[in-house]
């Protein structure tokens, strides 16, 4: 990571405004049409869940703001940032997940399946808690794939302006209208470092990429 510069940054009154409170968090929920993405996955035999976290980091990667990140009341630029996600057990239980991202979409989905395989055969060894302030180099990832649903809130500590300032993405089961496959996404981001421009046009490239999927 390399310090952000908020002397020269502006907006950094609106920065300081927002990161003075409690939670400074809002979040967006959009209907994305998924049919290309899915026909792909189908077609190729991967992961939709894999794919669609590839677009939408490297999305976010694409944008300043959503690198962004508070580390000990300092500002600082992640450069690059990972999905972090958790994984289903047997048990019903969830287990929490981390994957680098590379800079191939092969390469990727082979890092997340080995990283998935091995949280699950050491879950008991897998750090337990969310949140940990000691890596913000990530995006959270959700998915709710058992509903469709049309909007979520996500959970966002108090006073932990570090945890805060990492954003988070969850979507749902996707479903079929109008001969079109869609699903809910929702985006939770500091209002101190991400505005509204910035998250419209968020999901305006993650919809374009997977318009245009192609890997």
């Amino acid at each position: 990571m390399k310090k952000f510069d908020v002397a020269n940054w502006n907006r950094k009154e609106t920065f300081a405004w927002f990161n003075s409170f409690s939670n400074p968090c809002y979040g967006v929920n959009v209907r994305l049409d998924v049919t290309n993405l899915v026909q792909a996955c189908r077609t190729r035999g991967e992961s939709f869940f894999a794919a669609l976290s590839y677009v939408v980091c490297r999305t976010l990667n694409g944008l300043e703001s959503f690198r962004l990140r508070v580390m000990d009341g300092e500002l600082w630029d992640t450069e690059c940032a990972n999905p972090c996600y958790t994984v289903a057990l047997d048990d019903g239980n969830f287990v929490n997940c981390r994957t680098k991202m590379r800079g191939e979409y092969a390469a990727f989905c082979a890092g997340m399946r080995a990283d998935i395989d091995a949280a699950k055969k050491n879950a008991h060894n897998v750090e337990g808690s969310y949140n940990n302030v000691k890596v913000v180099d990530d995006f959270y990832l959700s998915c709710v794939p058992w509903m469709d649903f049309t909007a979520c809130t996500q959970p966002i500590p108090d006073n932990m302006p570090e945890s805060s300032s990492i954003p988070r993405v969850c979507w749902g089961k996707y479903s079929e209208e109008n001969g079109r496959l869609q699903l809910t996404m929702n985006i939770t981001a500091s209002h101190a470092l991400v505005d509204g421009r910035d998250m419209s046009r968020a999901f305006e490239r993650i919809q374009k990429d997977i318009d245009e999927w192609e890997k």
